[in-house]
């Protein structure tokens, strides 16, 4: 009875301590900040079913939530305090503005002020509807007027021969209008800060049934105007996107027509290039312009993820950015909402969920101090880091198969060799011939995942060779204290192999095997 409890409890104790190993290394990689001048993601206590529109007004954000809109208010560092519930129901669909009690937004063609529970109908006939922190848009296909927040009076800007499709506010107060030529063709023209409009278009995108153009970001800095947008293209049912770039010299404004430029982003980390940027948005800090986006996740895990990206914007095509957020579904609508921090929703699935970020110090101090969904986090991703790591089972089948082989062939030809009490010659060299397998395997298993997802003491130079030296020598000494002499030389041969497997399955191999 002793010696079978010998035989159990010391490869379990063994295999215990690989596991609590992965589970402690799964927490650091939870509380590890997505890079080292922002905090972890932060949720804020907001979510819904649906996905809500959103409209900053300065530290304000608002929220649609189905018959409601939720209020924000974003104090220094990450402190974000819901100030209020507004019983508005915003079409889905519009953009709206608001300033806290009063509500302007676009509903059945109808611009509509909203007030003290009251709405209001500002005009009628209204097509389309574009809102910043101090403007609000609006236009009757063609005609496009201004309206005043405070006393909701309005004035006709231009009426373009065409549609307008869209209107985008530059940071010194002009306008970029999209002006729909035909189905495919969108010509644009730049309104200045005091409502001139332009002469001629200054650039014209093109567009159709498969391609889209998502909204423009508008910077004006030393007399030149840069317009940054992502496109949409569907081709053979597989999307794409992209991120282009025009710039232009006001001085020359009206000489020129620009053609838009593909941008290049790239992941600072590693230098890498960021597929499917979108929702794009540039933020000026003091003389310095950055470019705020989300893309596809790149770190592992993030499978389909889309991650939040903040990065410098030159005046040339290539952007670098870091990654700053560390959660791991997809993110949308972005938001600056103070100097040291930026809020997003979180779409996991189900539910959109605000979280926020801060380069703030304290801020990055509290958001890594554990909480219970930090050890849950840890205990699931242990849980399936294991369970992917059983594909083991199946590998090392061709790892025992020649033991196996050499077992059998040695029994029929000369099972005398079998029938000695002692330890074997048969029994070492199948063993031998077992611990050789893995050498062949391992080091096309240590792959990019393994990598980026294991500890340090696993990925130094020549790890793939030591690892397995080390395991064969943990098996060897746990066979030679727990072999049972009356297990004859097939169990004593098939316990090192068990032993050899268990090791391998809990202490490498959660990082070689990536099925989640």
């Amino acid at each position: 009875m002793k010696g079978k409890l010998k035989a159990a409890g010391i490869p379990i104790v063994i295999v215990l301590f690989f596991i609590l190993a992965l589970f402690i290394h799964q927490l650091q990689g939870i509380t590890k900040l997505p890079n080292e001048n922002w905090s972890r993601s932060i949720p804020q206590g907001f979510q819904t079913d649906e996905k809500p529109i959103v409209f900053q007004n300065k530290n304000d954000v608002f929220l649609t939530d189905k018959n409601q809109v939720l209020h924000y208010n974003v104090g220094k560092g990450l402190n974000v305090q819901q100030v209020g519930k507004i019983p508005v129901k915003i079409p889905r669909g519009n953009p709206f503005w608001s300033n806290g009690k009063s509500f302007i937004y676009l509903k059945n063609d109808q611009l509509i002020h909203f007030n003290g529970g009251k709405e209001t109908i500002i005009d009628e006939g209204v097509t389309g509807i574009s809102t910043s922190e101090e403007e609000v848009t609006y236009w009757k296909n063609g005609e496009l007027s201004s309206l005043n927040v405070e006393s909701l009076e309005s004035r006709v800007i231009h009426t373009f021969e065409q549609n307008v499709s869209d209107v985008s506010y530059g940071n010194d107060g002009s306008m970029i209008v999209q002006h729909a030529v035909n189905d495919l063709q969108v010509d644009l023209y730049y309104i200045d800060p005091k409502g001139e409009v332009s002469k001629n278009s200054i650039s014209t995108l093109n567009k159709s049934s498969n391609s889209s153009i998502g909204s423009l970001s508008v910077l004006v800095e030393n007399n030149r105007l840069s317009i940054i947008f992502n496109t949409k293209k569907r081709t053979q049912g597989a999307l794409s996107y992209s991120l282009e770039r025009m710039d232009f010299d006001l001085s020359k404004l009206e000489n020129l027509s620009v053609k838009p430029k593909e941008m290049m982003v790239l992941n600072q980390e590693n230098g890498s290039k960021l597929y499917s940027p979108q929702s794009v948005k540039v933020i000026e800090e003091g003389d310095e312009s950055y470019l705020l986006f989300t893309a596809e996740g790149q770190r592992i895990g993030d499978n389909n993820a889309i991650n939040v990206y903040y990065g410098s914007l030159g005046h040339g095509l290539e952007v670098k950015a870091k990654h700053i957020n560390s959660t791991k579904n997809v993110t949308n609508s972005p938001l600056k909402v103070n100097k040291d921090s930026i809020l997003w929703l979180n779409y996991d699935g189900d539910r959109y969920i605000l979280y926020g970020a801060s380069q703030d110090s304290k801020v990055i101090e509290q958001s890594q101090q554990l909480t219970g969904r930090d050890w849950k986090e840890a205990g699931y991703n242990t849980f399936l880091m294991l369970f992917s790591s059983l594909i083991t089972v199946l590998t090392s089948f061709y790892w025992v198969l020649p033991s196996l082989m050499l077992l059998i062939v040695l029994y029929m030809a000369k099972p005398n060799i079998f029938e000695k009490d002692d330890i074997n010659w048969v029994e070492y060299l199948s063993m031998i011939i077992f611990s050789i397998m893995p050498f062949t395997y391992m080091e096309k298993a240590m792959n990019n995942y393994f990598y980026s997802m294991a500890p340090s003491y696993f990925t130094f130079s020549g790890s793939s060779w030591i690892i397995l030296i080390v395991i064969t020598i943990l098996s060897a000494l746990v066979w030679k204290w727990c072999r049972n002499p009356e297990w004859g030389t097939f169990g004593g041969a098939f316990y090192f192999m068990g032993i050899y497997i268990l090791i391998y399955i809990t202490s490498v191999g959660p990082y070689i095997f990536n099925l989640y």
